[in-house]
């Protein structure tokens, strides 16, 4: 065989073994869970998954990094009776790339601030500009 014939073979070799062994690699996703009726949630880790529960008139969800996946799983909040604050129930910031899968009956709603004889809604989520979200699963969303 000659050096050329040994040399391709060598170099074929080497490209399965790489291929077979992995040049790639598993990354270790993360995961929180977590009670939005324990306070305030904070959504933020890069590539991470959210699972959150519970009931709250005081606390909110905030969405501030890329690709967070949540899921809802019966929470309550509901901010209108939170001294007129402005907040939404959740508020996803700037850049932020997520998706939110529901499970059983989740309500949302934003607080509200009061004018002369009117009362003005905020967002039960909130979207900001250059950010997006998708919402997935079974659930109920009210």
């Amino acid at each position: 065989m000659g050096i050329r014939k040994c040399f391709k073979l060598i170099v074929a070799l080497a490209v399965m073994f790489l291929s077979v062994v992995g040049i790639s690699h598993t990354v270790d996703a993360k995961s929180y869970n977590k009670n939005v009726g324990s306070g305030n949630v904070t959504c933020d880790s890069d590539n991470a998954t959210y699972y959150i529960t519970g009931s709250t008139n005081k606390n909110n969800i905030t969405v501030d990094g890329k690709d967070i996946t949540i899921y809802l799983k019966n929470v309550n909040i509901n901010l209108r009776d939170d001294g007129f604050k402005e907040k939404a129930a959740i508020n996803i910031k700037g850049d932020s790339t997520v998706t939110i899968y529901l499970e059983g009956d989740n309500y949302l709603k934003g607080g509200k601030d009061k004018g002369f004889e009117i009362h003005y809604g905020y967002a039960a989520i909130r979207v900001a500009e250059g950010s997006s979200v998708t919402i997935l699963g079974n659930g109920q969303l009210t």
